[in-house]
C-alpha cells in the first residue's frame, strides 16, 4: 500500500493561509501605497482551496507591480461552459482572493462578487480589500472579456474615495481540475495552468503535470489495495469513501522565477484525516538555465547557510512552543529536508510545518519567514538574478510576526 496515502484527508478551507501566514507583518508606515491595516496575516487559503482560482499579474497606479489570485466558485474564466458563477435565480457566488505588491510580497485579502454584465462573455468584479478585524482598506473594480491573453482593466479606490489608481492586469494562469474515484475511494486534483509560453511557465506546467500523474497513480493503487485489504475483494462497500485531494497555488511568479505550494489532504477513517505540504521552487540562473532550487542552493556556502537558517527557524518554533522534531536538535544536526516546506517571496524564505512535524495534530501548522535582510551576507546573489534583484530593492525587511495568543 502506498504509505503516503495512509495519511488521510482533512480538508480545511484555509490553504491560502499558508501564503499569508508565512509572511511577516509590515512595520508601521512601511509603504504609503499599502495601508498598514491591509498588511496582516488573514486566513485566505480559501482562494487556492476554492474550486476555480485565477492568477493575474500587472500594475496598480501604472508603476506598482502586483500579483493577484481570485477564486470564483465553479467558474473557469476562459471556458465558462465548465460552470456558472450562480445557478438560475441565485445571488452571485461570493468571490475571494488576495493580491500582493511585488515590492513587498505581503498578501492583502480580497472579498467581493461578480456584477452581471450586459454581454455573456463580459466580467465585472467588485472587490473589497480588508485588514485585521475586517477593516476596509480599499476597493477594486475589474472588467474584462473571456479570452486567452485578455487584458483586465479597472480601478483601485481608497476607502474615502480620495485616491484613485488605475489597475491593469493580465490573466497568467487559469484553473484546471481532475476528479475521479469510486464508491470507496475519491480523488481530486486542482492546479493552475500557465497560459504563457515562457521557460518558467512551461516548467511549472510540466511540474504540475508530473505531480498530477504521481498523485493519480497513488490514488489508483490505494483504491484497489484499500478495498481488498480492508474488507476483501468480493465484499460490498458500505463505508465512507476514502479521500485524497491536492491543491496547488502560486506563491510568487516572475519572469525568471516561480514558487508553488501544494496542499495535500487525505482521509481513510478515524477521528480525523491528515494534511501536508509540497513545494516547487525554480529559477533561471546567471547563465539563463532553468533550475529547480533546493534550500542549500540559495547560499554561497550551503553548509553554513543551512546551519544559520536552521538556528533561526528552531528559535522561532520554540518561541511558538513547538515540542518535537527539529526543535529537539542543534542547528548543526538539522538536515535540509527537516526544515519543512519552503517557498520564496520578495520578503524572504517562508517555511511551513504540517501537523505532527513539530507538534501534535491539534496544534495545527507552524509557519515562519526568514527575511532576506537577515541572511543577506550568505545568499548567493551571483548565481540567482532574482535574489540580486530582491536584495537590491530591499524588499525583505525583517519584521517578526506576533506569537499566537
Amino acid at each position: 500500500m502506498n504509505p503516503k496515502f495512509v495519511r488521510m484527508r482533512f480538508k480545511p478551507t484555509w490553504l491560502c493561509c499558508f501564503v499569508v501566514s508565512m509572511c511577516p507583518i509590515a512595520a508601521p508606515g512601511a509603504d504609503p501605497e499599502i495601508p498598514e491595516e491591509a498588511a496582516h496575516e488573514p486566513s485566505i487559503w480559501e482562494s487556492a482551496q476554492a474550486d476555480m482560482s485565477h492568477f493575474f499579474k500587472g500594475k496598480i497606479g501604472g508603476n506598482l507591480p502586483v500579483q493577484m489570485v481570485i477564486a470564483i466558485p465553479g467558474e473557469n474564466l476562459i471556458d465558462p461552459s465548465i460552470g456558472n458563477f450562480s445557478e438560475a435565480g441565485d445571488a452571485p457566488a461570493p468571490i475571494s482572493g488576495y493580491y500582493s505588491y511585488d515590492r513587498h510580497g505581503r498578501p492583502i485579502t480580497l472579498q467581493g462578487a461578480q456584477v452581471e454584465g450586459s454581454e455573456e462573455d463580459y466580467h465585472h468584479l467588485s472587490l473589497t480589500e480588508s485588514g485585521d478585524g475586517g477593516k476596509v482598506t480599499g476597493r477594486i473594480e475589474l472588467k474584462w472579456r473571456d479570452r486567452v491573453g485578455a487584458k483586465v482593466s479597472g480601478e483601485w479606490t481608497s476607502p474615502d474615495k480620495s485616491k484613485r489608481l488605475p489597475v491593469e492586469l493580465e490573466l497568467v494562469a487559469v484553473p484546471r481540475q481532475l476528479k475521479a474515484g469510486s464508491a470507496r475511494c475519491e480523488f481530486e486534483f486542482s492546479a493552475p495552468y500557465f497560459i504563457r509560453k515562457s521557460k518558467i511557465d512551461t516548467a511549472a506546467n510540466q511540474k504540475i503535470q508530473a505531480w498530477r500523474s504521481e498523485q493519480f497513480a497513488a490514488h489508483q493503487e490505494a483504491d484497489t489495495e484499500q478495498w481488498e485489504e480492508a474488507i476483501g475483494p468480493d465484499a460490498e462497500w458500505i463505508g465512507i469513501p476514502h479521500e485524497h485531494s491536492t491543491s496547488i497555488a502560486p506563491v510568487h511568479c516572475a519572469d525568471d522565477m516561480i514558487s508553488l505550494v501544494a496542499y495535500e489532504s487525505a482521509y481513510t477513517g478515524g477521528a480525523h484525516g491528515n494534511y501536508w505540504f509540497g513545494k516547487y521552487n525554480a529559477a533561471l540562473d546567471r547563465s539563463g538555465e532553468l533550475r529547480e532550487i533546493a534550500l542549500a542552493d540559495l547560499f554561497s556556502n550551503p553548509e553554513q547557510g543551512i546551519k544559520i537558517v536552521a538556528g533561526k527557524v528552531i528559535e522561532r518554533l520554540r518561541a511558538r512552543e513547538a515540542i518535537w522534531g527539529i526543535v529537539e536538535k542543534t542547528p548543526e544536526q538539522v538536515k535540509p529536508e527537516e526544515l519543512g516546506t519552503f517557498t520564496l517571496t520578495p520578503q524572504g524564505i517562508a517555511f511551513a510545518f504540517a501537523p505532527y512535524e513539530v507538534h501534535a495534530f491539534a496544534a495545527g501548522c507552524f509557519y515562519t519567514t526568514i527575511a532576506w535582510d537577515e541572511i543577506a551576507g550568505i545568499v548567493d546573489t551571483g548565481r540567482w538574478p532574482f535574489l540580486k534583484r530582491w536584495l537590491s530593492a530591499g524588499t525583505g525587511k525583517s519584521a517578526q510576526p506576533k506569537p499566537p495568543k
